[in-house]
Protein backbone atom coordinates (compact mmCIF):
# COMPACT_ATOMS: atom_id res chain seq x y z
CA UNK A 1 0.00 0.00 0.00
CA UNK A 2 1.54 3.31 -1.07
CA UNK A 3 1.37 6.60 0.88
CA UNK A 4 -1.69 7.90 -0.95
CA UNK A 5 -3.63 4.66 -0.50
CA UNK A 6 -2.68 4.60 3.17
CA UNK A 7 -3.90 8.18 3.66
CA UNK A 8 -7.15 7.38 1.86
CA UNK A 9 -7.67 4.31 4.05
CA UNK A 10 -6.99 6.33 7.21
CA UNK A 11 -9.44 8.99 6.05
CA UNK A 12 -12.10 6.35 5.38
CA UNK A 13 -11.48 4.75 8.79
CA UNK A 14 -11.80 8.10 10.57
CA UNK A 15 -14.98 8.93 8.68
CA UNK A 16 -16.50 5.55 9.61
CA UNK A 17 -15.52 6.05 13.27
CA UNK A 18 -17.08 9.52 13.29
CA UNK A 19 -20.31 8.20 11.79
CA UNK A 20 -20.37 5.34 14.31
CA UNK A 21 -19.97 7.82 17.17
CA UNK A 22 -22.74 10.01 15.78
CA UNK A 23 -24.98 6.93 15.66
CA UNK A 24 -24.18 6.09 19.29
CA UNK A 25 -24.96 9.67 20.32
CA UNK A 26 -28.27 9.54 18.43
CA UNK A 27 -29.26 6.37 20.34
CA UNK A 28 -28.32 7.95 23.67
CA UNK A 29 -30.26 11.12 22.88
CA UNK A 30 -33.31 9.09 21.78
CA UNK A 31 -33.37 7.39 25.19
CA UNK A 32 -33.61 10.75 26.96
CA UNK A 33 -36.23 12.62 24.94
CA UNK A 34 -37.77 14.06 28.12
CA UNK A 35 -35.11 14.23 30.81
CA UNK A 36 -36.37 13.84 34.34
CA UNK A 37 -33.43 15.36 36.21
CA UNK A 38 -31.15 18.34 35.74
CA UNK A 39 -28.15 16.03 35.44
CA UNK A 40 -29.76 14.08 32.59
CA UNK A 41 -30.73 17.38 30.90
CA UNK A 42 -27.12 18.60 31.17
CA UNK A 43 -25.87 15.33 29.71
CA UNK A 44 -28.36 15.56 26.84
CA UNK A 45 -27.33 19.15 26.14
CA UNK A 46 -23.62 18.23 26.13
CA UNK A 47 -24.25 15.25 23.83
CA UNK A 48 -26.27 17.44 21.46
CA UNK A 49 -23.40 19.95 21.26
CA UNK A 50 -20.84 17.18 20.73
CA UNK A 51 -22.98 15.58 18.04
CA UNK A 52 -23.09 18.91 16.17
CA UNK A 53 -19.32 19.32 16.38
CA UNK A 54 -18.71 15.73 15.33
CA UNK A 55 -21.11 16.06 12.40
CA UNK A 56 -19.18 19.11 11.15
CA UNK A 57 -15.86 17.29 11.56
CA UNK A 58 -17.22 14.25 9.70
CA UNK A 59 -18.20 16.54 6.81
CA UNK A 60 -14.66 17.94 6.72
CA UNK A 61 -13.14 14.45 6.76
CA UNK A 62 -15.54 13.37 4.00
CA UNK A 63 -14.46 16.24 1.76
CA UNK A 64 -11.52 15.24 -0.40
CA UNK A 65 -10.71 18.69 -1.73
CA UNK A 66 -9.89 21.69 0.44
CA UNK A 67 -8.51 25.15 -0.25
CA UNK A 68 -5.92 26.29 2.25
CA UNK A 69 -4.26 29.65 2.64
CA UNK A 70 -1.07 30.09 4.64
CA UNK A 71 -0.55 33.63 5.85
CA UNK A 72 2.27 34.73 8.12
CA UNK A 73 5.45 36.67 8.49
CA UNK A 74 8.69 35.71 6.77
CA UNK A 75 10.56 32.76 8.37
CA UNK A 76 7.64 31.29 10.32
CA UNK A 77 7.44 28.02 8.35
CA UNK A 78 4.55 28.41 5.89
CA UNK A 79 6.34 26.62 3.04
CA UNK A 80 7.70 24.00 5.43
CA UNK A 81 4.15 23.30 6.65
CA UNK A 82 2.96 22.95 3.05
CA UNK A 83 5.80 20.52 2.28
CA UNK A 84 4.88 18.32 5.22
CA UNK A 85 1.16 18.57 4.52
CA UNK A 86 1.40 17.36 0.92
CA UNK A 87 4.31 14.96 1.40
CA UNK A 88 7.03 17.00 -0.29
CA UNK A 89 9.63 15.65 2.12
CA UNK A 90 12.37 13.05 1.98
CA UNK A 91 13.83 10.93 4.77
CA UNK A 92 17.60 11.18 4.58
CA UNK A 93 20.64 10.68 6.75
CA UNK A 94 23.22 13.40 7.38
CA UNK A 95 26.56 13.39 9.10
CA UNK A 96 26.67 15.46 12.25
CA UNK A 97 29.58 15.87 14.64
CA UNK A 98 28.91 15.56 18.37
CA UNK A 99 30.67 17.63 21.05
CA UNK A 100 33.65 15.27 20.99
CA UNK A 101 34.00 15.83 17.23
CA UNK A 102 32.92 12.31 16.27
CA UNK A 103 30.74 12.26 13.17
CA UNK A 104 27.56 10.25 13.34
CA UNK A 105 24.80 9.56 10.79
CA UNK A 106 21.48 10.97 11.97
CA UNK A 107 18.06 10.67 10.30
CA UNK A 108 16.54 13.96 9.06
CA UNK A 109 13.43 14.95 7.13
CA UNK A 110 14.19 17.41 4.35
CA UNK A 111 11.74 19.60 2.43
CA UNK A 112 11.78 19.01 -1.33
CA UNK A 113 10.50 22.53 -2.05
CA UNK A 114 12.77 25.53 -1.72
CA UNK A 115 12.32 27.24 1.65
CA UNK A 116 14.17 29.84 3.62
CA UNK A 117 13.97 33.40 2.38
CA UNK A 118 10.22 33.83 2.29
CA UNK A 119 10.67 36.83 0.01
CA UNK A 120 11.42 34.54 -2.93
CA UNK A 121 8.04 32.82 -2.71
CA UNK A 122 6.23 36.15 -2.39
CA UNK A 123 8.02 37.49 -5.48
CA UNK A 124 7.27 34.33 -7.44
CA UNK A 125 3.60 34.57 -6.50
CA UNK A 126 3.45 38.26 -7.38
CA UNK A 127 5.25 37.64 -10.69
CA UNK A 128 2.79 34.85 -11.55
CA UNK A 129 -0.16 37.08 -10.70
CA UNK A 130 1.23 39.96 -12.75
CA UNK A 131 1.98 37.68 -15.73
CA UNK A 132 -1.51 36.16 -15.52
CA UNK A 133 -3.07 39.62 -15.73
CA UNK A 134 -0.69 40.91 -18.43
CA UNK A 135 1.26 43.29 -16.18
CA UNK A 136 4.99 43.55 -16.93
CA UNK A 137 7.50 44.64 -14.29
CA UNK A 138 11.18 44.28 -15.10
CA UNK A 139 12.22 44.81 -11.47
CA UNK A 140 10.95 41.37 -10.45
CA UNK A 141 13.33 38.42 -10.92
CA UNK A 142 12.34 35.86 -13.55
Amino acid sequence: MNKEEKREQERADRLKRAKDLIGEMEKELAQHKSPKTVLVQMRKSALTDLRGELTELAELIGTKRHRLVFIGQVFVGKTTAICHLVGLTADREKKKANKAGVEKQIPVVEDLMATGSGVYNALRSDRYSRRKHGIRDRSLPS
